[in-house]
């Protein structure tokens, strides 16, 4: 449709302020390692390399649940709900840390603490949530008027058939078909995939349970020991947790671009592999073991490991991909052999009945195209 091109340019801006954003706030800390951190009091925190990478975290949380829900605009109808829910949640998560990184721990117990940080998330998702849905009905009036359109273009086809306005093939293809199709866009309906569902609730679990995991060791219930050169159980499963929702995050925004449109699926795509690179490199961080290397041997071992995982998966991908295209684009023929035959069928009078050109053309045809 025409207007793929006029949200390119605004896509791409989106995508790579997201991009951006979410590398420096997960990168920031590392000005500050070693002999560069600042003791002081940071919101509780007693450095300040710790504090920029808790809140780096947090504020890339944000930034995953904005671009997931700008990503619905981009999407199938029938597949945004389930995806903006999981925006939803995502936001919840990363409020509820961000309470937790304000909040004065002396003031309150570790109950106290989680209730509060609980109930301070849950009112500002509240709020964002009125907001969003005040500025989509707004935006959902204008999509109800190109629906009607949509409704009355498709009826001036049926209309021009049952009055014979088919005879001459070229005078129908030119003046009906071809002017209808190009402003309403009737061929791109994509198949929906029946899965969706099923994987974002996969996805809510999966980001919920490695984010609060860490929760039932706190305090009492800690384990001391050595986790891979974390001192406590509670801290390397918060460490955990984060790097693996982020692999999450990064499926998660591959397998939506599935409900788009060609020409947008590239920027979403990239941003997924930036995401993945992101928590991979954290990933061999935990596991790298520190004695061994100096700061400078360390990350560039964590660049080099990540950096190897996403050309693999990239490479694995494209592969899936050619695949899967192949299949499309054959699908793609049998559409364009059905239509021809409409075309044909319209030519050699069939339709001088509505009722019989409906039962035997239009509906098999479209039955057959929508499986």
């Amino acid at each position: 449709m025409n207007n793929i091109k006029r949200i390119s340019f605004p896509l791409n801006l989106v995508i790579s302020i997201t991009a951006v954003f979410i590398v420096i706030s997960r990168f920031a800390y590392i000005f500050y390692i070693g002999d560069n951190d600042v003791e002081g009091d940071f919101l509780d925190f007693q450095q300040l390399s710790t504090f920029l990478y808790t809140c780096g975290v947090e504020v890339s949380y944000l930034s995953f649940a904005f671009i997931l829900a700008y990503a619905t605009r981009f999407m199938e109808k029938n597949a945004k709900k389930p995806f903006l829910f999981l925006s939803y949640v995502i936001s919840f998560v990363g409020f509820y840390f961000i309470s937790w990184i304000l909040l004065d721990e002396g003031v309150y117990n570790t109950k106290e603490e989680l209730l509060i940080c609980f109930l301070a998330s849950i009112g500002i998702i509240i709020t964002i949530y009125i907001l969003s849905k005040f500025i989509k009905e707004n935006y959902n009036s204008t999509a109800k008027l190109k629906s009607k359109i949509r409704f009355v273009m498709n009826k001036m086809i049926v209309e021009s058939v049952e009055n014979n306005h088919v005879v001459n093939k070229e005078r129908w293809e030119n003046e009906i078909v071809n002017f209808t199709l190009n402003k309403v866009g009737v061929n791109n309906k994509k198949r929906k995939p029946l899965s969706f569902k099923w994987v974002v609730g996969v996805a809510i679990i999966f980001i919920v349970v490695a984010r609060f995991a860490y929760v039932f060791h706190l305090e009492d219930n800690d384990v001391e020991g050595d986790f891979f050169d974390f001192r406590w159980l509670s801290i390397f499963l918060y460490a955990c947790g984060v790097e693996v929702s982020y692999l999450s995050f990064a499926l998660i925004l591959a397998y939506i671009t599935k409900f788009m449109e060609e020409k947008t699926k590239k920027p979403f795509l990239i941003l997924a592999y930036v995401i993945a690179f992101i928590g991979l490199y954290f990933i061999s961080w935990i596991l790298l073991e520190e004695k061994a290397y100096n700061t400078k041997e360390e990350l560039i071992i964590n660049f080099i490991v990540a950096t190897i995982i996403i050309i693999t998966v990239f490479v694995f991908s494209t592969y899936m991909g050619d695949n899967y295209e192949s299949i499309e684009k054959l699908k793609s023929k049998i559409r364009f052999v059905m239509y021809k035959l409409i075309v044909e069928s319209v030519k050699n009078k069939h339709v001088t009945n509505k009722e019989r050109w409906k039962e035997e053309i239009i509906n098999p045809t479209l039955e057959k195209l929508d499986e």
